[in-house]
């Protein structure tokens, strides 16, 4: 009996190391777990930190961007129509001087009607080009 009492008192001491074992485990496995956590917010929160940052640098890059290129895009639609004018311009330049080429200096009142006639062709020639820039402004 004393064997069989000191076997049982063996076995209740295994089982006793056995359970502090158990609790042991759980309780280091429980502290991973948590640690395993806190780095995980720790790292969300670094990365949202990194990704606020990055929006304001972007931010504060992209809006003087932005201001320069509608600012070159606004220089570029002036500079068109410059040259739409400049056209306009040499157009009418060259019409006037087919006009003065025609109606010379002095000429008495019999060239009246070649004056009318001239002035027609200026006219005329005003509204084709008024009618391909037109075109060309729709096709735009």
């Amino acid at each position: 009996m004393a064997a069989l009492a000191e076997t049982m008192v063996g076995l209740l001491r295994c089982a006793l190391a056995v359970a502090v074992l158990h609790s042991d485990i759980t309780a280091v496995a429980r502290r991973a777990a948590k640690a395993q956590k806190w780095q995980r917010k720790a790292a969300d929160a670094r990365l949202h930190a990194i990704q606020q940052f990055t929006r304001y640098i972007f931010h504060e890059a992209r809006v003087p961007l932005q201001a320069v290129s509608l600012a070159v895009d606004e220089l570029e639609e002036e500079m068109k129509e410059g040259a739409a004018k400049s056209k306009r311009l040499a157009m009418l330049e060259k019409a006037l001087r087919n006009y003065q080429g025609q109606v010379k200096v002095g000429e008495t009142a019999d060239s009246d009607s070649q004056r009318r006639s001239t002035s027609d062709s200026v006219l005329e020639s005003g509204i084709e080009y008024s009618q391909k820039q037109l075109l060309e402004d729709v096709t735009e």
